[in-house]
């Protein structure tokens, strides 16, 4: 293919779907976000890439392709104002069913199809009413549930009931009701560790496995980082609690699944989520297939293209995005340069040390980053 692919990172894309409006202006903290975050891309980009940044001028150039992080109407809305032609974009029936397989709600239609064994565990159920919402809870498994938002960014528009009263269970799920129109009710299950299979989709049904993505989230679900290795590596961490024929057995149902679900309709990265979980009686340790589907990039595969074009042989890491208040950013972000120096091999591959991937200075208020060690 010739010409630019350009590359945008509006992590928005996800709120934009919520919101569903073409005119959608995300909160302040999230366009500073993108602000600082903007050239991440020229880690993870492929071909003749090319960053859009905040400016509203397009590149010089043929531009072969847009790779949004994820396709929404507002993203559509503001390529479509600085000059990019209408073939290179969604139409609105095809942004429309996007957002339909966007929803919360394609990870429990794909459930029945993946947990096929008591080695499996895993339940959804979608509601449109208080009158549902409370007879699902009280029934088990769904005592102890996780409220999900049809749509929302990752670590948001999610309650656990554990945490909350009725009073306010009752209040935050009429509210995600009455604007989205249904509520995901699931059981609470005890989570060991977080986990992604990462894929790409051809547009023509065809779904290619990307590899592993082991990660770790905040108390609130919110995404904290990722670890920086190979798929053999990870694979070996997985098998501590599952055996390894059980997660390609999961694989290759669930790419056989995404191909028929969307693999004629999308085009571009996608990653299912995934957690190995405790049970009190065996089988112990079980897998979640599908706690989530999205139809967009992900920092598991951010941090997978980065391991594998950017990491010397034998060292492993993290991939981080943090925030700090201004200039808090700049001091640490000077305090790791002198506690972790960068050092590279032969290739100018990392071996290890810490690394920032977006420019720091002292306005500076999110940063992505890397901090490697080599394993001898």
């Amino acid at each position: 293919m010739t010409g630019i692919s350009l590359y945008i990172l509006n992590i928005d894309s996800d709120l934009s779907l919520a919101d569903g409006n073409s005119h959608f202006i995300p909160p302040a903290s999230i366009r500073k976000m993108m602000d600082d975050l903007c050239l991440l891309p020229r880690w993870y980009g492929e071909g003749n890439a090319c960053v859009l940044g905040t400016e509203r001028a397009l590149p010089s150039g043929s531009i072969a392709r847009i790779v949004p992080w994820g396709w929404s109407p507002s993203l559509i809305r503001r390529l479509k104002s600085i000059g990019v032609p209408g073939s290179l974009l969604p139409d609105a029936a095809r942004m429309e069913t996007l957002r339909r397989l966007s929803h919360r709600s394609l990870a429990g239609q794909l459930l029945p199809q993946l947990a096929l064994s008591s080695r499996y565990c895993g339940e959804s159920m979608e509601i449109s009413s208080m009158e549902q919402l409370r007879d699902c809870l009280s029934r088990r498994p769904y005592r102890n549930a996780v409220l999900k938002a049809p749509w929302s960014s990752s670590g948001k528009g999610i309650l656990y009931t554990s945490t909350r009263g009725a009073q306010d269970i009752e209040a935050w799920s009429g509210r995600v009701l009455k604007k989205q129109g249904s509520l995901i009710v699931e059981p609470f299950y005890e989570k060991v560790q977080d986990f992604a299979m990462e894929f790409h989709a051809d547009g023509k049904g065809g779904i290619k496995f990307l590899g592993y993505s082991i990660f770790r989230t905040t108390d609130k679900g919110r995404y904290g980082h990722n670890l920086l290795a190979s798929d053999g590596y990870m694979e070996r961490l997985l098998g501590v609690w599952v055996p390894p024929a059980l997660l390609d057995a999961t694989r290759r149902r669930l790419e056989r699944a995404l191909s028929v679900r969307v693999g004629n309709v999308y085009e571009g990265c996608l990653g299912v989520d995934m957690m190995v979980c405790r049970f009190r009686e065996p089988p112990f340790f079980r897998i979640h297939p599908c706690v989530e589907v999205n139809l967009r990039m992900s920092m598991g595969i951010v941090a997978r293209r980065i391991h594998d074009r950017h990491l010397s042989a034998g060292s492993t890491g993290t991939f981080h995005i943090d925030r700090l208040p201004p200039p808090g950013l700049l001091k640490d972000h000077e305090a790791k340069q002198r506690a972790f120096p960068l050092v590279r091999d032969a290739e100018g591959k990392i071996v290890s040390g810490y690394l920032a991937l977006t420019p720091v200075g002292s306005q500076t208020e999110y940063r992505a980053y890397l901090l490697c060690t080599h394993n001898t």
